[in-house]
């Protein structure tokens, strides 16, 4: 007689049911992440364990014979978690603005996480103690990312749409951005995505240049609440245009463009595309954009506010270009742009 195949949902089911002490063990592990939160290297009292767990030293020590072995397991118990956040390897079909922009923004948010941040403060603070640390953070976090940062560059390289002569160099500093985003607090997530979608392009310190600006894009406690450029006033909190004091319906990506321009008053293809890249939409699309941005305040009575040159980008107008005040605090400064 035919023997009936196993579902596989049940296989699954049975592999992820809990197994026997998992429930202690977890507890174990809670209050050793707790201590060592507290604490300035990675020695940990047993008894401090016990206390805070409810758990008996007896029974911890059958899960863990010494304070080593805890120490290792919780790290370990952190890695898992940050891994089980990272991104895929991105897939070589779909559009690769998607591609990059997602990839980042999951990246960005795995990094973000209190798990990695801890993890990460173990690593620096305790990794020449315990050197096996630093192998099972690269092995785990740090490699996989880059790897995956290099396979979409090649993508990019692949489809012509990215120009990077070594690939791998380029993935390493764009990790150690990644990195260095993720241990700081703070910030606009969308503008740190932004400034990380442009260094993949290659387009941050180019486009910064020829607006006359450094290649890092100002911080973002730095910007002012409020800006104006003639008729057009641009609120960041939350973020809104108006015209002659009337609120134009843009969506988010047009916000952000025409942001873009009444912050700078110009704006190359490059940033105007990682601008749309970071915020999720299309970059083929960007002509769409321009023309509802057009269109709706055309609506509201203006004029046509941007310029397109030709093989460059996008400025405002003379009109709007030529002054702009900035407002903070009920103090206005009027500044040449």
């Amino acid at each position: 007689m035919q023997q009936e195949a196993i579902p596989f949902a049940a296989v699954q089911a049975a592999w992820t049911l809990p197994r026997p002490g998992d429930a202690v063990r977890a507890r174990i592990l809670v209050a050793a992440r707790w201590l060592l939160r507290r604490s300035e290297g990675s020695r940990l009292d047993l008894r401090e364990v016990t206390t805070l767990s409810g758990v008996p030293l007896a029974i911890i020590r059958t899960h863990y014979p010494d304070s080593a072995a805890l120490y290792r397991a919780s790290r370990l118990a952190l890695i898992e978690q940050v891994v089980a956040r990272l991104p895929a390897t991105p897939s070589a079909s779909g559009e690769f603005d998607l591609l990059v922009s997602r990839y980042l923004r999951a990246a960005c948010d795995a990094l973000a996480q209190t798990a990695h941040r801890e993890l990460a403060q173990s690593v620096r603070r305790d990794g020449e103690r315990e050197p096996w640390l630093i192998a099972a953070y690269s092995d785990s976090i740090t490699r996989p990312l880059a790897i995956g940062l290099e396979h979409l560059l090649l993508i990019g390289i692949f489809r012509g749409l990215v120009s990077v002569t070594d690939p791998a160099r380029r993935a390493d500093d764009l990790l150690a951005r990644l990195l260095e985003k993720a241990g700081r607090r703070g910030g606009d997530p969308l503008q740190q995505l932004r400034m990380l979608v442009e260094a993949f392009y290659g387009s941050g310190a180019d486009a910064s240049r020829e607006c006359g600006v450094s290649g890092a894009s100002p911080a973002t406690d730095e910007r002012r609440p409020v800006i104006r450029r003639g008729a057009l006033t641009l609120d960041r909190d939350p973020l809104e245009i108006r015209w002659q004091g009337r609120a134009i319906a843009l969506s988010p990506i047009e916000a952000r463009i025409v942001a873009e321009l009444v912050e700078r008053g110009r704006a190359t293809s490059a940033q105007i595309q990682a601008l749309i890249a970071a915020e999720g939409g299309r970059t083929s699309t960007r002509d769409v954009f321009l023309y509802r941005i057009r269109r709706k305040f055309a609506q509201a009575g203006a004029p046509d506010l941007i310029e397109t040159v030709k093989g460059w980008g996008l400025k405002l107008r003379p009109q709007e270009a030529a002054r702009s005040s900035v407002i903070s605090e009920g103090v206005q400064v009027v500044a040449a742009s």
